[in-house]
């Protein structure tokens, strides 16, 4: 499989319209759903970006995790939009890095206790 922009396995994209205006960004990055939707603040006229991703932790468990909105916002949609979608992949990269070390902590405790019961019984 070849690697692409979005990870592994690629990036897929799309854009929900209404009235020729983008509502909400959807983008598909190593198989997590990221969702970013910008609204305008009017007292200020800046542009702040709401994100929530989506995953199946596994097959029985399925996850909607929503990341917290900037304090600062921005001049334009699409910077609001473009640094949310930054923050969230970064947020899918830890939480993966952190489900594989979890489980190589759980296979080297694994691995470290079934000898020695084995050697305790026998």
């Amino acid at each position: 499989m070849e690697k692409k922009r979005g990870g592994l396995y690629g990036a897929a994209r799309a854009r929900t319209y209404a009235g020729g205006e983008l509502i909400v960004m959807v983008e598909r990055y190593r198989n997590h759903l990221i969702f970013v939707k910008a609204d305008q603040d009017p007292r200020t006229a800046l542009w702040k970006a709401g994100t929530h991703i989506q995953f199946n932790e596994d097959p029985r468990t399925f996850r909607d995790v929503w990341l917290p909105r900037p304090n600062v916002g921005l001049r334009t949609k699409k910077s609001a939009e473009k640094q949310m979608m930054k923050e969230a992949r970064k947020w899918v990269d830890d939480w993966l890095r952190k489900v594989d070390l979890g489980v190589l902590v759980v296979f080297v405790q694994t691995s470290v206790l079934v000898p020695f019961i084995c050697t305790m019984f026998t």
